[in-house]
């Protein structure tokens, strides 16, 4: 399991972390539809994946509360990988579901407590989409992608004198990105989508270390 451990640390560095336009929406409706994620109970998705020409395929992705399940499950090889992240005790564990053997990693030393963790935030609403998201907002149309009512968020920045530009289609429904695009300044872009979208609430189970899981390593970091 040691040789995907670099695969884990990008995963967690994105996830713990994912504006021109026609005619321009009033601000309210679209922040409004931004809300809505956070009244969601959990959510899940499906995301294409690619770390190397070796390691890639498809991620499932389940939230609730302060859980998140990762699956990620590569195209070539075959191999499963199972992520459970934001543990209360502090530790998220790497799981190997073959071999029934996982990596600890604790990132804190302090054990959240039930009434420390705010069970109506969720990892996306809560975080890349807030007010600082909200005013660097420059553009809003709405459209549909792939039969689904979206807005459709644009905003353009300068780096190295060159333009950039962050686009993502927001669902109307779940308040949650269904494709997101960057154009970089080199000329490169760079694309996610989020497919089979569905609202929770999703088992508990999903987000526990199952009983006969052996954990074979512990690894301590801040």
């Amino acid at each position: 399991m040691d040789k995907r451990l670099l695969i884990v640390f990008a995963l967690l560095a994105g996830i713990i972390g994912i504006y021109s336009g026609a005619e321009t929406i009033s601000a309210e409706s679209w922040q409004q539809v931004l809300n809505k994620s956070q009244d969601l109970e959990g959510y899940y998705y499906q995301t294409p994946y690619k770390f190397s020409n070796n390691h890639m395929g498809v991620m499932e992705v389940w939230n609730q509360g302060y859980g998140i399940r990762i699956e990620m499950v590569n195209s070539l090889s075959g191999e499963k990988m199972i992520l459970l992240t934001r543990q209360t005790e502090g530790t998220f564990y790497q799981i190997d579901p073959e071999a029934k053997e996982a990596i600890a990693f604790t990132y804190t030393d302090v054990e959240l407590l039930p009434q420390d963790l705010d069970e109506s935030r969720y990892a996306v609403a809560g975080s890349r989409f807030d007010q600082n998201f909200i005013d660097r907002v420059s553009s809003v149309k709405e459209e549909m992608y792939k039969d689904q009512p979206v807005f459709l968020l644009e905003n353009k920045s300068t780096h190295g004198g060159q333009e950039e530009i962050y686009r993502v289609w927001i669902s109307k429904e779940f308040g949650l990105p269904l494709k997101e695009e960057m154009k970089m300044a080199d000329g490169r872009i760079h694309r996610r989508v989020y497919n089979e979208m569905k609202e929770g609430p999703f088992s508990q189970e999903l987000f526990q270390l199952p009983d006969d899981i052996e954990i074979i390593e512990q690894i301590r970091f801040n």
